[in-house]
């Protein structure tokens, strides 16, 4: 099998750490792995580079200049007079990318990916596709690739200029079923699309049991509900909050844990707490920003897994807690759909429907031998089809699938 020159492009690598940022590094030290020449081309950012990679890290400098006076255009928008003005200048939708930023000019530099077999745009949602798409159809690399880790369940997440920026790639990947469906239906095209999924590994730190309740007072007895992503409303934490009021109707000692980064003022959190008709004081804990070791402390003491969320193109943190043999809830109309079988591995509710969310928590509270039931079935399909090494094979099975198309339809003169 030949060896790939791979280039990982995710302009936020070194920006972030979530769910982006994650696939591009475990998928960079699978291929890598595999015996493929790896680099990850990323953007400086205040996070250091990790250390003993096995692929390289290419870092390019940023425009702040020009992303500051590209933010500045758009604030005008929110000044009287100004709205008319700047959804004139901004109507491709170009605009807004760039003013996302990362604006990195080495992108334009020529021949910066002479030496590549593969390039793979991961998550482009900033100013990275503006910049790539001028000359991508003429770049001198054998086969083009674009992982838009898209959220298509929310709405305007996905601005229309996109899919003309993603035109001259030869292939698309799609995360889920759910996510490739979509893009057919709104004209990214179906010959080349691909779905290609996400995976999740056994932490290498050991968890004990009981750790995490024992650590935050949490009684071994009291149901406990675990939340793991951003706090912010596509992913559902101030319905999951509401929900609790109806739980703890029947069940006061039922306990919700969420963990994460919070993206909105620090009092949003409270302030939803504090609607509740139930005190919440000890039975709702926030923790922001907690180590990945504790992450799973609480993925092993919980009884379910709760994101009520549309925010994610997949949603690796199901895995995480089917590794743990934990039932999961997840939402309909979403990516969720191609992840959580429902009524075997976990459950799936109405984004936004508080009642339906308690009903589903409740449902799996009080029926042990289901919930158990669940978790087991959980944990099968994570080992069967859902890990990074997995993950990495179908990865490579379809570059070089696409590389050998390429070469095949050159040779016979067609155009694809």
């Amino acid at each position: 099998m030949p060896a790939m020159r791979i280039a990982l492009l995710s302009a936020t690598y070194l920006t972030n750490r979530g769910g982006a940022e994650l696939y591009v590094h475990r998928l960079a030290g699978e291929l890598a792995g595999l015996g493929h020449d790896v680099a990850v081309w990323t953007s400086e950012g205040p996070l250091p580079l990790p250390l003993d990679l096995p692929f390289r890290v290419e870092v390019l400098g940023r425009d702040e200049r020009r992303e500051r006076a590209a933010r500045r255009w758009l604030a005008l928008g929110c000044r009287r007079g100004g709205y008319r003005l700047v959804r004139w200048l901004f109507r491709s939708g170009r605009r807004q990318l760039l003013a996302a930023g990362p604006y990195c000019p080495g992108l334009r530099r020529k021949g910066i990916f002479r030496n590549t077999d593969v390039l793979v745009l991961v998550r482009g949602g900033g100013a990275w596709p503006v910049q790539l798409a001028r000359g991508m159809a003429g770049r001198p690399v054998p086969l083009t690739v674009a992982v838009p880790l898209l959220h298509v369940a929310e709405g305007g997440a996905v601005p229309p200029v996109l899919r003309r920026l993603y035109a001259p790639y030869d292939l698309i990947l799609a995360l889920t079923e759910y996510e490739r469906d979509w893009m057919r239906r709104h004209g990214w095209g179906s010959d080349r699309i691909r779905v290609v999924g996400a995976g999740s590994d056994e932490p290498v730190l050991p968890v004990v049991p009981g750790e995490f309740r024992r650590r935050h007072g949490v009684p071994e007895d009291a149901p406990l509900f675990v939340f793991v992503g951003r706090k912010i409303y596509s992913k559902g934490v101030q319905h999951l909050i509401a929900a609790m009021d109806r739980v703890w109707d029947s069940t006061p000692q039922a306990r919700l844990a969420l963990l994460g980064f919070s993206h909105n003022p620090p009092g949003w959190i409270q302030g939803l707490i504090g609607q509740l008709r139930h005190p919440a004081d000890g039975r709702i804990l926030d923790l922001d920003d907690v180590e990945e070791r504790e992450r799973e402390q609480a993925l092993e003491d919980c009884d379910v897994f709760c994101l009520p969320s549309i925010g994610d193109s997949f949603g690796i943190a199901y895995l995480d807690a089917w590794r743990h043999r934990k039932p999961v809830m997840g939402c309909r109309g979403c990516s969720s759909e191609s992840i959580i079988d429902h009524g075997r591995t976990g459950v799936l509710v109405e984004f936004g429907n508080s009642e339906e969310i308690a009903g589903g928590i409740l449902s799996l509270w009080t029926d042990a031998a289901r919930r158990n039931a669940m978790g087991e079935a959980g944990f099968q399909e994570w080992k069967k089809k859902w890990t990074w090494d997995r993950i990495a094979h179908s990865m490579e099975a379809i570059l070089l699938n696409g590389l050998s198309g390429k070469e095949t339809d050159e040779k016979s003169g067609l155009r694809r």
